[in-house]
């Protein structure tokens, strides 16, 4: 039966847990694309565990709902609703799902430029949802598929899954892991709870062991000491073309007329995994001057200079803003670039040091001091081929 657009202005539903930085997020993508396409319409925020009557609920042209909410039976059937990530279902008009996968590829690759010789995966010891799991699933396959791609037989082929029951068996893991290692975890809450551990191991992060987590959730990834990578899944961009089709839904008009947002996950590169993450205009020239002249070594006075800063000068700016001296941050950004050369070349050490502008001796005691490792150490644990190796 044929149902004509509604003439009033749109009352849209919106069932979600805006406890969690997933249902902020994706509120505010529902938000922006009534906005923009919308503005007469009505959001009204659904708890998502009330179950809500009849009446409450026919009042509504159309639903979005980011969980499976209690009942939806009792809904008119004419009434479109758009599951957010979620399994197709028969009610559903419409899913809109988060690539679970690629997020698993991306933490791979992450922590695979870090310079890992050992992958590692946590999603946390308590009770989990049906939904939760299969997301759970679908991330390890993904980052267990990256995990291949990137080190062809170089290090371990599979990530260590973590089946720990408890905090403490959680800290016994994290201390029999192979270092350097990296966790991805399913979320950052998790990976918080990974950070902690470390803290209380006395195990440096990112050094020993660097970490990344999903959803991008501020509150708990600058709690975190130091802060911590994740990769957003793009939520909002999600919710926003959601919102656009349960539109087109709710007027009847064909999937076409509003260009879908780019929705796919990305990396938020902070300290857990060696990445500096202020986002001062200063800080990011001089990390910037940095990484080109990483083979270089160019002089700190010259940089200071090519800033318009005198090095007294620039050396107390940067340090007020990163808590970091020049030297050392220049140091770290070399370091990288020669664990990086270890991975992928078969230079010497000598030809690498040369290279990076260092003597062979005094790089090779700056790397050890750093990882744990002698350079060709390094080597030979990230080219191992077999896992027991490790």
């Amino acid at each position: 039966m044929k149902v004509d657009p509604p003439s009033h202005g749109l009352r849209i539903g919106v069932v979600t847990n805006i406890q969690h930085a997933y249902g902020r997020k994706s509120y505010r993508g529902i938000y922006d694309c009534i906005c923009k396409n919308r503005p007469d319409a009505q959001l009204d925020l659904l708890l998502h565990r009330d179950n809500y009557p009849l009446e409450i609920t026919n009042r509504f042209d159309g639903l979005l709902t980011t969980i499976n909410p209690p009942d939806l039976k009792h809904i008119d059937s004419n009434t479109p609703i758009i599951r957010l990530s979620g399994l197709q279902k028969t009610r559903y008009s419409g899913s809109f799902n988060v690539d679970n996968r690629s997020i698993g590829l991306i933490a791979a690759e992450a922590l695979f430029n870090h310079g890992v010789i050992c992958f590692g995966y946590f999603d946390g010891y308590y009770r989990k949802n049906q939904q939760t799991n299969n997301n759970s699933r679908s991330r390890l396959d993904g980052y267990q598929k990256g995990i291949i791609r990137l080190t062809r037989g170089s290090v371990a082929r599979t990530a260590i899954v973590c089946h720990s029951k408890n905090r403490s068996e959680l800290m016994q893991w994290i201390s029999e892991l192979p270092k350097p290692a990296g966790i991805f975890a399913f979320n950052d809450l998790r990976a918080l709870e990974l950070s902690e551990c470390c803290e209380s191991l006395s195990i440096r992060v990112p050094e020993d062991v660097a970490i990344i987590g999903v959803d991008d959730d501020q509150n708990f990834c600058h709690l975190s000491c130091p802060p911590l990578s994740s990769i957003d899944p793009n939520i909002s961009a999600i919710a926003y073309n959601a919102t656009s089709r349960l539109l087109q839904l709710i007027d009847q008009k064909p999937n076409s007329s509003e260009i879908p947002q780019d929705a796919q996950p990305f990396l938020v590169a902070r300290e857990s995994t060696g990445q500096r993450s202020c986002s001062d205009p200063l800080v990011q020239r001089v990390i910037g001057i940095f990484e080109k002249h990483a083979i270089q070594r160019p002089s700190l006075s010259h940089i200071a200079s090519e800033l318009g800063f005198s090095l007294r000068a620039l050396e107390t700016a940067f340090q007020e803003k990163c808590g970091i001296t020049l030297k050392d941050e220049f140091l770290r950004i070399q370091l990288n670039e020669f664990r990086r050369l270890l991975r992928i070349t078969d230079q010497t050490i000598e030809e690498m040091a040369h290279q990076l502008g260092w003597q062979a001796s005094a790089l090779q005691s700056a790397f050890r001091r750093v990882t744990g490792y002698a350079p060709g150490q390094y080597r030979k644990l990230f080219r191992s081929t077999t896992p027991a190796a490790l």
